[in-house]
């Protein structure tokens, strides 16, 4: 596929050295952006990688522009990964039904490259479909497996093949929810697309 004139390329291109050029380095970091969706929220559409590093440094995104990689940079993303968390850190019973709300309702997600879809899935399929780590404070919500966070091992969402997001290329990941989730509670959502970057030494 492409767009726009863009060629998407595949793992196979890079191990072929199809897009390496220049003195380059091959670094395994992953971007990563952060959405916090608190009570009110009436959108049902979560936009992510439109953040840039600013006040907060790296704490919220390690993007350097929004929606694309600066000059000289490319990624190789072979997994999406979602770590869902709150903002005090703290994990009870209404937590967990917020975040079940956030990860499990009929939600999809959308993963775009020069607006160009090449993933789609669900949303919880990001999070390997489990959650894990509240042990039995859930009795009200009729389980006792909500989430913990960091992912503690649970894989997210495989790209086969990978994909190459070319540098001062537009990308997105969209989460679209049948309803806007309003939770009691605000939810951290934190998308990390899995892979290897590649850089000029220069960048």
């Amino acid at each position: 596929m492409a767009g726009a004139g863009v060629s998407i390329l595949s793992r196979s291109d890079v191990q072929n050295l199809a897009v390496i050029y220049g003195k380059q380095n091959l670094v395994p970091i992953p971007l990563y952006d952060t959405v916090v969706v608190a009570n009110g929220n009436a959108n049902p559409v979560i936009q992510f990688f439109a953040n840039t590093r600013g006040a907060q440094g790296i704490a919220v995104t390690n993007m350097e522009q929004p929606n694309q990689l600066i000059s000289g940079k490319s990624f190789v993303c072979e997994e999406i990964a979602l770590d869902v968390g709150t903002s005090t850190g703290a994990y009870v019973a209404l937590t967990a039904a917020d975040i079940m709300l956030l990860t499990h309702a009929t939600a999809s997600f959308t993963f775009k490259i020069n607006n160009v879809e090449y993933a789609q899935g669900l949303v919880k399929d990001l999070i390997g479909n489990g959650l894990f780590g509240f042990g039995t404070g859930l009795a009200a919500l009729g389980t006792t497996i909500p989430y913990v966070t960091p992912r503690n091992g649970v894989r997210g969402f495989k790209l086969n093949p990978a994909l190459v997001i070319p540098t001062q290329t537009g990308f997105a990941l969209e989460f679209d929810y049948q309803t806007a989730p309003n939770p009691a509670a605000s939810v951290v959502l934190r998308p990390k697309l899995l892979g290897t970057m590649i850089r000029l030494t220069s960048a």
